[in-house]
């Protein structure tokens, strides 16, 4: 609750700073589990209301030993699309336990796992809609979840108002689950057949708001999924990912 009512209010105090705290001295394992599924990503789907970024990173107060408590911080990275928020949080725990694990094999080879997360600070930095104190209604400039950007999936603002008749025959795929208009469920059907009528991304906000259409311009790369068993090499540092996503998080990361 502590964390919701300061997220809440951010804005008006000028919050940057998150803590989380492991008060029942919970297993590491089982606090960093609740922290990525649950607690980091609340906080931050709260804070993306009416944002056009979050900017962030991660730090873990960590216990060695029982003795030394050192600080081991993640480098800052930007949340362009809340539907982001779970694998970005995932790829930043893992490289801090990365980092953690790489100092204690180095330091203390014979006790590498004697060390435990007490703590976790977690800095935000908001860029809000350019226009959410303007008089003005020109929707925000939208952007794609990560997923469907490192495809070059061509996409591009629909031009000029969509009339019903032309939406009952479009095909709408949306990143969120929302009630269709009664006009659009008669086209069910429709929508289904691949290359009948144009194809649309309804982009919705944290809040389920729409925000914007977009046309696709390529409908089979956007639909196609990635093959679970190939791996994506880092160049710099060589690692390997399955999922071509995690690589892009990586790379923002410096490796």
């Amino acid at each position: 609750m502590g964390v919701t009512y300061a997220a809440a209010h951010e804005e008006e105090q000028r919050i940057t700073n998150f803590i989380l705290c492991n008060d029942h001295n919970r297993s590491t394992n089982e606090f960093l589990l609740d922290a990525g599924i649950q607690a980091i990503p609340q906080l931050l789907r709260l804070l993306f209301h009416d944002t056009a970024r979050l900017h962030f990173r991660l730090s873990f107060y960590t216990r060695v030993l029982n003795e030394t408590d050192f600080l081991f911080a993640s480098s800052e990275l930007t949340l362009e699309h809340h539907l982001d928020i779970r694998e970005t949080v995932d790829v930043l725990i893992l490289m801090l336990l990365e980092k953690i694990e790489a100092y204690m094999y180095a330091c203390y080879p014979t006790r590498a796992a004697d060390y435990s997360v007490k703590r976790i600070k977690i800095y935000v930095r908001r860029e809000l809609n350019s226009n959410s104190s303007s008089l003005t209604h020109t929707p925000p400039k939208c952007i794609l979840p990560l997923q469907y950007r490192v495809k070059h999936t061509n996409a591009a603002p629909a031009t000029k108002p969509i009339s019903a008749k032309a939406a009952a025959d479009a095909n709408l795929y949306c990143f969120r689950v929302c009630g269709a208009p009664k006009s659009l469920q008669r086209a069910q059907q429709t929508w289904d057949r691949v290359g009948c009528g144009a194809h649309y991304i309804m982009l919705q906000s944290v809040d389920g708001a729409q925000q914007q259409l977009l046309e696709i311009s390529n409908i089979c790369r956007f639909l196609r999924t990635d093959e679970d068993d190939r791996v994506h090499t880092c160049s710099q540092c060589k690692a390997n990912f399955t999922q071509r996503t995690k690589l892009q998080l990586h790379k923002a990361l410096d490796c």
